[in-house]
């Protein structure tokens, strides 16, 4: 997406005569790393480039976010931005309303950005909080059955915006697919992560008659159910869990690229 908005403002600057607007290519690293993209082709050189100009002259709210974040801004390398600066911005947005992050970047005056910066690290810390919280729930929810193949769980206490968040962590320590929802009083939103070889958004392709609206990919999934059927769904996706993983290995596999002895190194 953000690749995207980048040639978008590419064409648009060619279509007005002026010049490449690669003073934007700060924000392409950051949304880009942060959105966890492969880093391959132009997503690995407009990053780069990205990362380039972070280091050198870094907007002041990003300066800002580097510096709560423990980050020098000549040192800066792609985990920095996907462990320190994407997360506290993401936690504007997952606990109440992303204008904050917005405000950051958009922000020329330093003593606004270390303001807005000291916010968003304030709720990131409370973003984390929240999950181990929110973790622990799905776990006393019957997440720790070992019988299952699918981990459904649901509850009015469920942040919308740390959905995703708990159903990863889950399928980190269970490996399997992994599906968290709030319980809101006409509708239930939920957010589904997965394991390689079940396709959840396949799986919600399935049960589409009982859904308001969803997608996604295979390894992540949103949507919304009406509540009066979110009994129905939890059985028929652990259904079509039980079809495709029976039998399977479910245990997390690491991709081995070559053998070496110790002499090879």
């Amino acid at each position: 997406g953000a690749g995207i908005a980048y040639k978008l403002a590419q064409a648009l600057a060619q279509a007005l005569g002026g010049p490449e607007p690669v003073e934007l290519l700060d924000l392409v690293a950051v949304g880009t790393i942060g959105d966890l993209v492969p880093l391959r082709d132009e997503n690995r050189s407009l990053p780069r480039a990205g990362l380039e100009r972070l280091r050198a002259a870094p907007r002041p709210g990003l300066r800002a976010l580097m510096h709560v974040s423990g980050i020098q801004p000549s040192g800066l390398r792609a985990s920095g931005i996907g462990f320190g600066l994407a997360p506290r911005l993401n936690a504007a947005g997952r606990l109440d309303s992303a204008e904050a992050a917005y405000q950051l970047l958009m922000a020329e005056d330093s003593a606004q950005a270390a303001e807005l910066a000291a916010s968003l690290d304030r709720s990131n810390r409370d973003r984390r909080l929240a999950t181990s919280q929110l973790v622990e729930l799905a776990r006393s929810l019957g997440a720790e059955a070992q019988d299952t193949h699918l981990i459904f769980a649901a509850h009015p206490d469920f942040r919308e915006g740390l959905a995703g968040l708990v159903a990863a962590r889950l399928v980190e320590e269970r490996y399997r697919p992994v599906v968290i929802a709030h319980l809101g009083e006409a509708e239930v939103r939920g957010s589904a992560r997965s394991i390689p070889g079940f396709h959840i958004t396949r799986a919600l392709d399935e049960c589409a008659e009982l859904l308001t609206r969803h997608g996604g990919h295979a390894a992540a999934a949103g949507f919304t159910v009406a509540r009066e059927r979110v009994g129905e769904l939890s059985e028929r996706l652990q259904a079509i869990a039980r079809r495709e993983l029976s039998g399977a290995d479910l245990t997390p596999a690491i991709e081995i690229d070559a053998r070496l002895s110790a002499g090879d190194l």
